[in-house]
């Protein structure tokens, strides 16, 4: 392969840089840099564009303590940084500990570590865009690693160019190209260890097929690349016309779930269906993955019959399929569960409960007209706040002990929300308000006949799928 020179490195760099629109005048870029031979030529090749653009830059090294040789790296992207006049974010993540905490993989872990941290630099020092190394062997190597998964169309259309703030101005470069450039340049980079392991997949991809393709058609990189701008095409005229649109459905997050009315998905054909419910795991949670190929075929067939009320559990992600709406629910959040404790209401006082779409607010005046959500308390006792337990009963007028799930039941609460509505209770534990469903007798006595000088509490509902 012909090797591009310093100076043809950089003006194919700016050339790829202004064809695909990925740099603005005035723009404020972070660069991923890791000190390996991609991002360091690529924060050269910024820096050099720098001079001739008014551009500003920024550096974020994130060291996973995987390595022996990772602080030495550090070190060495630190003195550069300083010599180039790149304000440098470094950070420090135990990669091993967060994949075990996470129960994913190491190399996912490390991403959804750089993910965390590019966010927080990126608001706090008001940056525009983050730059990515990623060339186009990285570029082919991912697409012929999702094709062995058995990736759609967005998995084989991977690594755009440009998706939101991300930008990746080395896909037009072979990882050669850019070795030789660093060294043309002087440039001191690392080399992963790990990159030579073919006990992982990525590897052998590396080692061994690509070099088995490229000797079959010397151009099968470039040409798995142009593949992957072709079908990116596809893919951005599917979310323009389409995606875009329909996510303008999709409540917001609250209480770690989202959810899209079913019958809107529904009249969608299954490509579409797949894509808004990987958007909408998106934007419920920045944790890295994606349902795999069963969990999205069973969605769909569930998604699609007579079925309601039904949970598939997509790892991390539950994924509910209700009469009216399908939800997403982030299930690590959910097993925290609501606080369990005593709560002195203070006039004034609002909180909102971090597994319940709903809020309380606490003050002395009285509702206009008396309802399900508002509860009297005569005087300043201590209330239990907790969820449903077994054997539960509230006493009602004229009803006598009636057991929780039948107020449930009457009152079309999903068994996704049962478990997580919480109980008002007196101090001996018996429920006095379930909010929104149902008031004790002794509740309603106070209500009747105690003098409205006490304390009035209104509980507010959230959540679109129960309206």
């Amino acid at each position: 392969m012909k090797k591009v020179g310093r100076g043809v490195m950089y003006e194919a760099f700016r050339t790829f840089v202004e064809a695909e629109g990925l740099i603005a005048d005035g723009d404020r870029i972070l660069i991923a840099l890791s000190g390996g031979p991609d991002s360091m030529a690529l924060c050269d090749l910024l820096c050099r564009l720098r001079e001739d653009r008014p551009i500003s830059l920024m550096a974020a090294h994130l060291n996973h303590q995987l390595r022996p040789g990772a602080g030495a790296e550090a070190l060495a992207v630190t003195a550069y940084c300083r010599q180039k006049r790149v304000p440098l974010v470094y950070g420090t993540c135990q990669v091993r500990r967060l994949a075990a905490k996470e129960k994913i993989g190491e190399e996912a872990a490390g991403r959804q570590a750089r993910r965390q941290l590019f966010q927080q630099v990126m608001a706090r020092w008001g940056l525009s865009k983050v730059a990515l190394g990623h060339h186009a062997d990285d570029r082919a190597e991912t697409i012929l690693f999702n094709m062995m998964r058995g990736a759609g169309v967005r998995g084989m259309a991977a690594m755009p160019t440009q998706r939101g703030p991300i930008i990746r101005p080395l896909l037009f470069a072979r990882k050669d190209e850019l070795v030789t450039y660093c060294q043309a340049r002087g440039l001191v980079f690392a080399l992963d260890e790990t990159n030579t392991d073919t006990g992982y997949t990525r590897n052998r991809i590396r080692q061994d097929l690509v070099p088995l393709m490229e000797g079959i058609n010397p151009a099968a990189v470039r040409h798995v690349n142009q593949m992957a701008r072709h079908l990116q095409e596809l893919t951005d005229l599917v979310e323009d016309q389409m995606l875009i649109p329909l996510m303008n459905q999709a409540s917001p997050v609250i209480a770690g779930e989202i959810a899209f009315p079913r019958p809107l998905l529904q009249d969608q054909p299954p490509y579409v269906q797949k894509a808004v419910l990987a958007r909408l795991r998106q934007k419920l949670t920045d944790r890295e993955g994606t349902f795999n190929a069963y969990q999205l075929d069973t969605v769909i067939d569930v998604l699609n019959s007579l079925q309601n009320d039904k949970t598939i559990d997509g790892g991390c992600i539950k994924v509910y399929i209700e009469k009216n709406h399908i939800v997403l629910s982030d299930a690590t959040q959910q097993e925290k569960g609501c606080p369990v404790g005593l709560w002195q209401p203070q006039p004034g006082e609002s909180f909102r409960l971090p597994t319940w779409p709903g809020s309380f607010l606490v003050s002395r005046t009285a509702p206009a007209a008396p309802s399900l959500w508002d509860f009297f308390l005569p005087d300043d006792r201590p209330l239990w706040v907790r969820t449903r337990q077994a054997g539960d009963v509230i006493r009602r007028p004229g009803l006598g002990h009636q057991a929780l799930k039948k107020v449930f039941q009457s009152q079309h609460i999903s068994h996704r929300l049962r478990a997580r509505w919480p109980m008002i209770c007196d101090q001996a534990g018996q429920v006095m308000w379930i909010p929104g469903l149902a008031k004790s007798d002794e509740a309603l006595f106070n209500e009747r006949n105690h003098a409205k000088t006490g304390i009035y509490i209104r509980a507010e509902f959230n959540d679109v799928t129960n309206h």
